[in-house]
Protein backbone atom coordinates (compact mmCIF):
# COMPACT_ATOMS: atom_id res chain seq x y z
CA UNK A 1 0.00 0.00 0.00
CA UNK A 2 1.16 3.37 -0.60
CA UNK A 3 2.00 5.49 1.79
CA UNK A 4 4.95 8.53 3.57
CA UNK A 5 5.53 8.94 7.10
CA UNK A 6 8.55 11.07 8.45
CA UNK A 7 9.80 11.06 11.94
CA UNK A 8 12.36 13.36 13.94
CA UNK A 9 13.54 13.09 17.24
CA UNK A 10 16.20 15.20 18.87
CA UNK A 11 18.20 14.33 21.96
CA UNK A 12 20.75 17.29 23.42
CA UNK A 13 23.96 16.10 21.55
CA UNK A 14 21.60 14.93 18.00
CA UNK A 15 18.95 15.00 15.35
CA UNK A 16 17.77 11.64 14.12
CA UNK A 17 15.46 11.56 10.83
CA UNK A 18 13.53 9.04 9.68
CA UNK A 19 11.66 8.61 6.48
CA UNK A 20 9.47 5.79 5.15
CA UNK A 21 8.06 5.20 2.06
CA UNK A 22 5.56 2.33 0.62
CA UNK A 23 4.76 1.64 -3.20
CA UNK A 24 2.53 -1.21 -3.91
CA UNK A 25 3.42 -5.06 -4.20
CA UNK A 26 2.40 -7.62 -3.54
CA UNK A 27 4.60 -8.76 -0.87
CA UNK A 28 7.11 -7.27 1.87
CA UNK A 29 9.62 -6.27 0.10
CA UNK A 30 12.19 -3.61 2.40
CA UNK A 31 15.38 -1.69 1.90
CA UNK A 32 17.04 -0.24 4.63
CA UNK A 33 19.53 2.57 4.68
CA UNK A 34 21.19 3.34 8.05
CA UNK A 35 24.71 5.17 8.56
CA UNK A 36 27.34 2.99 8.80
CA UNK A 37 27.80 3.16 12.75
CA UNK A 38 24.43 2.55 12.91
CA UNK A 39 23.86 -0.35 10.04
CA UNK A 40 24.10 -3.04 13.39
CA UNK A 41 20.55 -2.80 14.19
CA UNK A 42 19.62 -2.95 10.67
CA UNK A 43 17.63 -6.20 11.75
CA UNK A 44 15.83 -4.16 14.81
CA UNK A 45 14.63 -2.03 12.56
CA UNK A 46 13.50 -4.60 10.01
CA UNK A 47 11.67 -6.57 12.73
CA UNK A 48 10.09 -2.92 14.09
CA UNK A 49 8.98 -2.48 10.72
CA UNK A 50 7.65 -5.79 9.63
CA UNK A 51 4.96 -5.55 12.98
CA UNK A 52 3.09 -2.67 11.49
CA UNK A 53 3.32 -2.98 7.39
CA UNK A 54 2.41 -6.28 5.39
CA UNK A 55 2.81 -5.82 1.89
CA UNK A 56 4.20 -3.39 -0.34
CA UNK A 57 7.58 -2.15 -1.55
CA UNK A 58 8.96 -0.25 1.76
CA UNK A 59 12.19 2.25 2.19
CA UNK A 60 13.50 3.09 5.20
CA UNK A 61 15.98 6.20 5.64
CA UNK A 62 17.35 6.97 8.53
CA UNK A 63 19.85 9.88 9.46
CA UNK A 64 21.72 11.19 12.44
CA UNK A 65 23.32 14.85 12.45
CA UNK A 66 24.51 17.22 14.71
CA UNK A 67 22.59 19.97 16.19
CA UNK A 68 24.30 22.07 13.90
CA UNK A 69 22.95 19.83 11.17
CA UNK A 70 26.03 18.52 10.34
CA UNK A 71 26.16 14.59 9.85
CA UNK A 72 27.95 12.20 12.03
CA UNK A 73 30.63 9.98 10.27
CA UNK A 74 32.09 8.07 12.71
CA UNK A 75 31.62 7.52 16.72
CA UNK A 76 35.16 7.99 17.56
CA UNK A 77 36.54 6.49 21.02
CA UNK A 78 39.85 7.95 22.39
CA UNK A 79 41.06 5.17 23.82
CA UNK A 80 40.57 2.83 21.18
CA UNK A 81 41.78 5.13 18.43
CA UNK A 82 45.03 5.63 20.51
CA UNK A 83 45.18 1.64 20.97
CA UNK A 84 45.64 1.35 17.17
CA UNK A 85 47.92 4.60 16.68
CA UNK A 86 50.43 2.63 19.29
CA UNK A 87 50.08 -0.59 17.36
CA UNK A 88 50.83 0.96 14.43
CA UNK A 89 53.85 2.24 15.22
CA UNK A 90 55.04 -1.25 16.93
CA UNK A 91 54.24 -2.78 13.56
CA UNK A 92 56.79 -0.01 12.09
CA UNK A 93 59.06 -0.25 13.98
CA UNK A 94 59.34 -4.04 13.88
CA UNK A 95 59.68 -4.18 10.18
CA UNK A 96 61.84 -1.32 10.36
CA UNK A 97 59.53 1.34 8.08
CA UNK A 98 60.35 5.06 8.89
CA UNK A 99 56.81 6.30 7.53
CA UNK A 100 54.95 8.23 10.23
CA UNK A 101 50.87 7.07 10.73
CA UNK A 102 48.49 9.36 8.46
CA UNK A 103 45.13 9.98 9.14
CA UNK A 104 44.39 7.54 6.63
CA UNK A 105 45.97 4.69 8.23
CA UNK A 106 43.62 5.21 11.14
CA UNK A 107 40.61 5.37 8.87
CA UNK A 108 41.47 1.85 7.35
CA UNK A 109 40.71 0.33 11.32
CA UNK A 110 37.64 2.86 11.51
CA UNK A 111 35.82 -0.54 13.00
CA UNK A 112 38.42 -0.90 15.38
CA UNK A 113 38.73 3.30 16.52
CA UNK A 114 34.59 3.36 16.55
CA UNK A 115 32.96 3.65 20.56
CA UNK A 116 31.81 0.17 21.51
CA UNK A 117 30.59 1.56 24.51
CA UNK A 118 27.43 -0.92 25.28
CA UNK A 119 25.51 1.64 26.88
CA UNK A 120 25.81 3.76 23.81
CA UNK A 121 25.11 1.86 21.52
CA UNK A 122 21.95 0.67 22.83
CA UNK A 123 21.06 4.34 23.49
CA UNK A 124 21.72 4.70 20.08
CA UNK A 125 19.02 1.81 19.00
CA UNK A 126 16.22 3.43 21.63
CA UNK A 127 16.66 6.85 19.42
CA UNK A 128 16.31 4.91 16.56
CA UNK A 129 13.28 2.96 17.39
CA UNK A 130 11.85 6.18 18.53
CA UNK A 131 12.31 8.22 15.39
CA UNK A 132 11.12 5.18 13.38
CA UNK A 133 7.86 4.74 15.55
CA UNK A 134 7.14 8.51 14.81
CA UNK A 135 8.11 7.99 11.26
CA UNK A 136 5.56 4.87 11.08
CA UNK A 137 2.49 7.22 13.11
CA UNK A 138 2.31 9.51 10.53
CA UNK A 139 2.87 6.45 7.66
CA UNK A 140 -0.20 4.63 9.71
CA UNK A 141 -2.34 7.92 9.55
CA UNK A 142 -2.04 8.56 6.00
CA UNK A 143 -2.88 4.93 5.01
CA UNK A 144 -5.90 4.77 6.85
CA UNK A 145 -7.07 8.34 4.92
CA UNK A 146 -6.59 6.93 1.75
CA UNK A 147 -7.90 3.03 3.19
CA UNK A 148 -11.04 4.98 3.96
CA UNK A 149 -11.16 6.36 0.36
CA UNK A 150 -10.67 2.73 -1.16
CA UNK A 151 -12.96 1.51 1.03
CA UNK A 152 -15.78 3.66 -0.56
CA UNK A 153 -14.44 3.15 -4.53
CA UNK A 154 -14.86 -0.59 -3.61
CA UNK A 155 -18.38 -0.12 -2.12
CA UNK A 156 -19.52 1.57 -5.23
CA UNK A 157 -17.92 -1.20 -7.60
CA UNK A 158 -19.62 -3.99 -5.32
CA UNK A 159 -22.90 -2.29 -5.84
CA UNK A 160 -22.39 -2.16 -9.73
CA UNK A 161 -21.36 -5.38 -10.05
CA UNK A 162 -24.47 -6.44 -8.29
CA UNK A 163 -26.45 -4.17 -10.25
CA UNK A 164 -25.23 -6.20 -13.39
CA UNK A 165 -25.74 -9.43 -11.53
CA UNK A 166 -29.30 -8.93 -10.63
CA UNK A 167 -29.70 -7.71 -14.77
CA UNK A 168 -28.15 -11.00 -15.75
CA UNK A 169 -31.17 -12.72 -13.36
CA UNK A 170 -33.75 -11.27 -15.07
CA UNK A 171 -32.47 -11.73 -18.26
CA UNK A 172 -31.81 -15.37 -18.30
CA UNK A 173 -35.67 -15.84 -16.65
CA UNK A 174 -36.69 -14.89 -20.42
CA UNK A 175 -34.22 -17.48 -22.28
CA UNK A 176 -36.77 -20.16 -22.44
CA UNK A 177 -38.80 -17.55 -25.07
CA UNK A 178 -36.07 -16.89 -26.92
CA UNK A 179 -34.51 -19.67 -28.14
CA UNK A 180 -38.16 -20.63 -28.77
CA UNK A 181 -38.54 -17.88 -31.11
CA UNK A 182 -34.95 -18.14 -32.05
CA UNK A 183 -35.55 -21.78 -33.51
CA UNK A 184 -38.71 -21.27 -34.81
CA UNK A 185 -37.17 -17.90 -36.86
CA UNK A 186 -34.17 -20.72 -37.90
CA UNK A 187 -37.11 -23.11 -39.47
CA UNK A 188 -39.05 -20.52 -40.86
CA UNK A 189 -36.20 -19.74 -42.88
CA UNK A 190 -34.67 -23.09 -43.63
CA UNK A 191 -38.82 -23.07 -45.30
CA UNK A 192 -40.49 -25.72 -42.84
CA UNK A 193 -44.01 -24.73 -41.79
CA UNK A 194 -44.68 -24.16 -38.19
CA UNK A 195 -47.90 -26.50 -39.00
CA UNK A 196 -45.48 -29.26 -39.57
CA UNK A 197 -42.90 -28.45 -36.29
CA UNK A 198 -43.89 -31.40 -33.62
CA UNK A 199 -44.99 -29.34 -30.61
CA UNK A 200 -42.88 -32.09 -28.01
CA UNK A 201 -40.28 -32.09 -29.90
CA UNK A 202 -39.59 -28.26 -30.00
CA UNK A 203 -40.10 -28.08 -26.37
CA UNK A 204 -37.59 -30.75 -25.85
CA UNK A 205 -34.99 -28.74 -28.11
CA UNK A 206 -35.60 -25.78 -26.27
CA UNK A 207 -35.44 -26.89 -22.76
CA UNK A 208 -31.89 -28.55 -23.50
CA UNK A 209 -30.64 -25.18 -25.06
CA UNK A 210 -31.58 -23.79 -21.60
CA UNK A 211 -30.20 -26.24 -19.86
CA UNK A 212 -26.84 -25.73 -21.87
CA UNK A 213 -27.01 -22.61 -21.18
CA UNK A 214 -28.23 -22.04 -17.41
CA UNK A 215 -26.35 -19.27 -15.55
CA UNK A 216 -28.07 -19.77 -12.35
CA UNK A 217 -25.11 -21.26 -10.48
CA UNK A 218 -22.75 -19.01 -11.78
CA UNK A 219 -24.54 -16.05 -10.49
CA UNK A 220 -25.18 -17.85 -7.30
CA UNK A 221 -21.92 -18.11 -6.51
CA UNK A 222 -21.19 -14.72 -7.82
CA UNK A 223 -23.34 -13.14 -5.59
CA UNK A 224 -21.78 -14.79 -2.81
CA UNK A 225 -18.26 -13.74 -3.85
CA UNK A 226 -19.70 -10.25 -3.57
CA UNK A 227 -21.41 -10.56 0.04
CA UNK A 228 -17.89 -12.01 1.07
CA UNK A 229 -15.57 -9.75 -0.54
CA UNK A 230 -17.92 -7.00 1.60
CA UNK A 231 -17.56 -8.46 5.16
CA UNK A 232 -14.15 -9.07 4.47
CA UNK A 233 -13.76 -5.69 3.87
CA UNK A 234 -14.78 -4.91 7.40
CA UNK A 235 -12.05 -7.40 9.04
CA UNK A 236 -9.72 -5.54 10.62
CA UNK A 237 -7.03 -8.61 9.73
CA UNK A 238 -4.64 -7.98 6.73
CA UNK A 239 -7.41 -8.95 4.22
CA UNK A 240 -5.26 -7.94 0.59
CA UNK A 241 -4.47 -11.36 -0.55
CA UNK A 242 -8.19 -12.50 0.34
CA UNK A 243 -9.91 -10.15 -1.49
CA UNK A 244 -7.24 -10.87 -4.62
CA UNK A 245 -8.48 -14.69 -4.64
CA UNK A 246 -12.13 -13.56 -4.06
CA UNK A 247 -11.49 -11.16 -7.53
CA UNK A 248 -10.23 -13.88 -8.80
CA UNK A 249 -12.52 -16.28 -8.12
CA UNK A 250 -15.57 -13.14 -8.87
CA UNK A 251 -13.73 -13.30 -12.77
CA UNK A 252 -13.82 -16.80 -13.21
CA UNK A 253 -17.70 -16.90 -12.78
CA UNK A 254 -18.21 -14.17 -15.02
CA UNK A 255 -15.81 -15.83 -17.80
CA UNK A 256 -17.91 -18.83 -17.42
CA UNK A 257 -21.20 -16.82 -18.06
CA UNK A 258 -20.06 -15.02 -21.06
CA UNK A 259 -19.21 -17.99 -22.52
CA UNK A 260 -23.01 -19.02 -21.97
CA UNK A 261 -24.15 -15.73 -22.96
CA UNK A 262 -26.63 -16.08 -26.05
CA UNK A 263 -27.44 -12.59 -26.96
CA UNK A 264 -25.68 -8.92 -26.89
CA UNK A 265 -27.21 -7.79 -23.68
CA UNK A 266 -25.90 -10.48 -21.46
CA UNK A 267 -22.31 -10.26 -23.34
CA UNK A 268 -22.27 -6.58 -22.89
CA UNK A 269 -23.06 -7.17 -18.93
CA UNK A 270 -20.48 -9.62 -18.64
CA UNK A 271 -18.14 -7.08 -20.26
CA UNK A 272 -18.87 -4.50 -17.89
CA UNK A 273 -18.88 -6.73 -14.96
CA UNK A 274 -15.30 -7.85 -16.02
CA UNK A 275 -14.07 -4.17 -16.38
CA UNK A 276 -15.09 -3.67 -12.74
CA UNK A 277 -13.07 -6.28 -11.37
CA UNK A 278 -10.15 -5.28 -13.43
CA UNK A 279 -10.36 -1.52 -11.97
CA UNK A 280 -10.68 -3.54 -7.95
CA UNK A 281 -7.84 -6.05 -9.03
CA UNK A 282 -5.75 -2.70 -9.82
CA UNK A 283 -6.98 -1.12 -6.65
CA UNK A 284 -6.48 -4.10 -4.38
CA UNK A 285 -2.75 -3.88 -4.87
CA UNK A 286 -3.30 -1.16 -2.29
CA UNK A 287 -4.85 -3.22 0.56
CA UNK A 288 -2.35 -4.81 3.29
Amino acid sequence: MTGYGRGEFATDKKIYIAEIKSVNSKYLEMSVRLPVHLQQFEMEIRDLVKNSIKRGKVSIQISETTLSGLPILLEIDDDNIKFVAARLKEIAQCAGISNTIELRDLLYYSEKVTNNNTELQQQALRNLIKVLECALEQFQKMRIQEGKHIYEQFLVCLDNIQSEVSFLSEVSKDLPDFYRNQLLTKLNEAGLSQELIDPNRLVLEVSLLVEKQDIQEELTRLHSHIQQFRSTLDDTNPVGKKLQFLLQEMLREVTTIASKSSNLAMTNSTLRIREIIEMLREQVQNVE
